[in-house]
């Protein structure tokens, strides 16, 4: 069931409300009171009405438009706008109509034996536009303004295709940047955040947001050395102690509790590898009785490495599995509420309690790469 569920919530940040209603109904079927199934169902549905009414309505406007456009042998302007409907809807029928008729309109006008000088070049450069290859529509345009230099509406069309690819980068970096940076920046992954907030500057030199973002940025870089200091001495901590090499073990341990004072994993194997070592000293030799009488025998210390304490390491290592589980299904159960905040808290202490805990790793990194915030 934690595998459905675990395949709800991928569903969800990729922004497939479909498959993701489907695994959380498959959940509910198994265990119908499963409160973060009932929750994730109930955002995923209204996350897909909600982003098939905005499509919807959009579209129908701009195809009204390009309409308009082709039917006043505007056709940049219609070749713009059922591009911009074909990016939220590939599969749009109307849009992918208007780019046809387009194209057949272009290649009538190549083929005319009475066309202009040059219109070969200005059609099929209307051609490159439309499957959004710019600098070759431009390349074209600029070929045919040499033979007709008098025409200004190639002029116009160079230009047109100039403001498009100038715009097309704007629009990616101040539209789009600025949900992507601070979804780079939940994540973990500053380096790409630092970048887009930059780029925004570069657009905008006296953006606030931009500058407060990226000292926000500076910050947390030195949070992520130390968290990433912490998980390299949490991994040499760990193996020396399962192979019984406890003093340079605790060295590990001691080091964490330099970076973190608080941190109880290391305080809990700080305790036990001084009791190990407390229970391994050796004792001062005791005068035998007087009594004839055998003095028992005790059972020695298992030595390091020993089935017992391997036993005890794998144990610990399940505990804290398990509870880092316990924070990555309330995160999930959070973000399914559309509380991303607190639902970056419990997977950040999810990875602090096991860093190598997969499936936190995982939505995370869903995250940073696309994923739909709630």
């Amino acid at each position: 069931m934690s595998g459905l569920l675990e395949s709800a919530f991928d569903a969800y940040v990729d922004g497939d409300y479909d498959r993701a209603i489907l695994h959380f109904q498959r959940v509910l079927q198994m265990n119908p009171r499963d409160k973060t199934a009932q929750k994730g169902l109930k955002q995923s549905q209204k996350m897909l009405k909600t982003k098939k009414d905005s499509v919807l309505g959009d579209e129908k406007e701009k195809i009204r438009q390009a309409r308009k456009f082709l039917k006043n042998q505007k056709w940049l302007d219609a070749i713009d706008l059922a591009t911009s409907v074909l990016q939220l809807n590939p599969n749009s029928r109307e849009a992918l109509e208007i780019h046809n008729e387009i194209a057949a309109l272009a290649r009538a006008r190549m083929s005319n034996p009475k066309a202009q000088l040059g219109d070969d070049l200005v059609y099929q450069a209307m051609i490159h536009y439309l499957n959004k290859r710019y600098d070759d529509a431009i390349k074209l345009w600029r070929e045919a303004a040499t033979l007709r230099p008098e025409d200004f509406k190639i002029l116009v069309y160079i230009e047109r295709a100039e403001q498009t690819i100038k715009q097309t980068e704007k629009y990616d970096v101040l539209m789009l940047g600025r949900s992507r940076a601070k979804a780079l920046f939940t994540s973990g992954n500053f380096a790409a955040s630092e970048e887009l907030w930059r780029k925004i500057l570069t657009y905008l030199p006296d953006d606030a947001e931009a500058r407060a973002w990226l000292e926000k940025v500076k910050n947390e870089t030195g949070k992520v050395s130390k968290q990433s200091k912490i998980g390299d001495l949490y991994d040499k901590g760990l193996e020396y102690f399962n192979s019984g090499r406890y003093a340079e073990s605790l060295e590990m341990w001691n080091g964490m509790l330099q970076v973190d004072p608080n941190n109880e994993v290391a305080k809990g194997y700080v305790d036990r590898i001084r009791q190990k070592q407390a229970a391994e000293k050796p004792v001062a030799p005791i005068a035998p009785p007087a009594a004839s009488a055998p003095v028992p025998a005790v059972p020695p210390e298992p030595p390091a490495g020993t089935p017992a304490l391997q036993q005890d390491s794998r144990e610990e290592e399940a505990r804290l599995k398990e509870e880092a589980q316990k924070h990555y299904m309330q995160g999930c159960l959070n973000y399914a509420e559309g509380n991303l905040d607190n639902a970056l808290k419990e997977w950040r202490e999810a990875i602090r309690i096991f860093p190598g805990h997969a499936p936190t790793l995982k939505m995370l990194n869903k995250i940073s790469t696309g994923g739909q915030r709630p």
